[in-house]
């Protein structure tokens, strides 16, 4: 949470932030509790980041299939970042997308999470 110098937590901002939606492919999500309700609150989240005009990046773990149909048909125009890493920060492509959007506070959502929010918490 972004903090003021007075220590009290201050909303995000759209125009410093990015949605990244983190492998949820259709072998992952079949083993993950309740996962008709986490789709259908990643797509809320993705359809609230369309109205307020936050970017979102979606990445796809190699050999683990497409990400599951509804939130690949909202993202339809959103091609997804294929990785080897466990992590997104350790894929180049992932890297130069980051950038390029010059976005430093960044919205995980997902199945694989904790690679990546590592690594982002790593790197400030």
């Amino acid at each position: 949470m972004n903090r003021t110098k007075n220590s009290f937590p201050t909303l995000i901002q759209r125009e410093d932030s990015l949605l990244v939606v983190i492998d949820v492919q259709n072998k992952l999500a079949p083993l993950i509790h309740d996962t008709p309700q986490i789709v259908a609150n990643i797509v809320k989240l993705v359809r609230l980041a369309r109205v307020v005009e936050v970017p979102v990046l979606m990445s796809e773990q190699e050999n683990l299939g497409e990400t599951v149909e509804e939130i690949r048909l909202e993202l339809a125009e959103t091609p997804p970042l294929r990785k080897l890493s466990f992590s997104c920060f350790g894929e180049e492509a992932f890297t130069r997308r980051l950038k390029a959007h010059d976005r430093r506070t960044l919205i995980l959502t997902g199945i694989c999470l904790l690679y990546t929010s590592d690594a982002a918490d790593e790197r400030g």
